[in-house]
C-alpha cells in the first residue's frame, strides 16, 4: 500500500534527495533529477495557485497504479538566515524540505503517512528558492472528505453508525498518538485524512497527508486537542453528524467512557471553537462572493 508508518531511507543525486523504494524507477522514467521533475509537463492539474501547483502525473511501471502527486513551490523567500552555514538556518527551510521533513518525522513515531518519493530544492538568487515534493498515490486509502460527500449512505442507518464509530474511534486514536508524539497537524480535517478499511476488521488504518503546516511548539501543547478536534468536527457535514459523535470521538482521543469536569470543560471548548469556524468561514466566504461581484 502506499500508506505507511515505515521509515524513510533516502539517497541524494544532485538537488534531488530520493526514497530509496523510489530510486530505481525514477532513473529509468527520466525523472530522477530535480531538473526533470521541475520541468516535467504531463500530468493532470490538481491545483493551481501562484505559490504552488499540484499535478497528478502518471510513471509507467510503478505499482500499484503508477499515479504520482507532483508539487511544486516556486519562488519561495527563505530570508537572510539562508545566508548562515548549514544547521543554523533550519527555520529558512523551503517548503518541499519542509512537508518531506515533517513526513520522515512522523514515520520515525509510527504514524502513517503517504509515501514520498523525492524532494529538491535550488536556489533563486541569495533569498529565494524553488522547491518540489514528489509523493505517491495513496490508493487504497481513501480521503474522508470523499466517503462523507460521494457515499453518505456507509454511514446511514444501523450498520452506518457502527462505521461510524469505528472511524472515529479510529481517528480519535490516531489524533491522540500524533500529539503524544509531540506533532500537530494544523489542518486536522476531513481533506486530510485518510481511511482503508481493506483486511481491517476491527476498524480503518488511518494515515495523513499534507504534512506542511506542522506545530511543534509544545509550549501551547494543551490547545492542541481543542483546535484539532474542532476543525475535523466542523468538516464532519451535519446531520449526518451530531453532537453526540463530537462526543464519541473525544471520548476515543482521551480513551475514557466516563469524562472528568476538566474533559467537559475541553468538549464545551471544542464546541465553542467549532462554531467560531463556522463564523469566521461563513465571513470569508461573504466576502469572496462581494467581492466577486464587484468585479462583475
Amino acid at each position: 500500500m502506499n500508506a505507511s508508518d515505515r521509515p524513510i531511507d533516502c539517497t541524494k543525486t544532485g538537488s534531488l534527495t530520493v526514497n530509496r523504494n523510489f530510486a530505481a524507477l525514477l532513473a529509468d522514467s527520466g525523472l530522477g533529477s530535480f531538473e526533470a521533475l521541475w520541468h516535467c509537463r504531463a500530468g493532470r492539474p490538481i491545483k493551481q495557485i501562484a505559490p504552488r501547483s499540484v499535478v497528478c502525473i502518471e510513471i509507467a511501471d510503478a505499482s500499484p497504479g503508477g499515479l504520482f502527486y507532483l508539487k511544486r513551490h516556486y519562488r519561495e523567500y527563505l530570508g537572510p538566515g539562508r545566508l548562515l552555514p548549514p544547521g543554523l538556518h533550519r527555520r529558512c527551510r523551503s517548503q518541499g524540505r519542509l512537508e518531506f521533513e515533517n513526513i520522515a518525522a512522523f514515520r520515525r513515531s509510527s504514524l502513517a503517512t503517504v509515501s514520498p518519493a523525492a524532494w529538491g530544492e535550488r536556489a533563486r538568487g541569495r533569498l529565494w528558492a524553488e522547491s518540489l515534493l514528489l509523493t505517491a498515490d495513496f490508493a487504497p486509502f481513501v480521503p474522508l472528505e470523499a466517503i462523507v460527500r460521494d457515499t453518505p449512505e456507509f454511514f446511514a442507518g444501523r450498520r452506518g453508525r457502527q462505521h461510524k464509530k469505528s472511524v472515529l474511534e479510529a481517528v480519535g486514536r490516531y489524533a491522540r498518538r500524533m500529539h503524544a508524539a509531540g506533532f500537530n497537524h494544523r489542518d486536522f480535517n476531513a481533506t486530510h485524512i485518510l481511511l482503508d478499511f481493506a483486511e481491517h476488521s476491527r476498524g480503518p488504518a488511518v494515515a495523513l497527508f499534507d504534512l506542511q503546516r506542522i506545530d511543534r511548539c509544545r509550549l501551547f501543547r494543551f490547545r492542541w486537542i481543542i483546535k484539532s478536534l474542532a476543525e475535523l468536527y466542523y468538516t464532519l457535514p451535519s446531520p449526518l453528524f451530531g453532537p453526540q459523535d463530537l462526543i464519541f470521538l473525544f471520548q476515543a482521543y482521551k480513551n475514557k467512557r466516563r469524562l472528568s469536569l476538566w474533559d467537559r470543560f475541553q468538549l464545551w471548548w471544542i464546541k465553542r471553537k467549532t462554531a467560531r469556524i463556522a463564523r469566521h468561514t461563513q465571513k470569508r466566504r461573504a466576502r469572496r462572493r462581494a467581492a466577486r461581484q464587484t468585479g462583475q
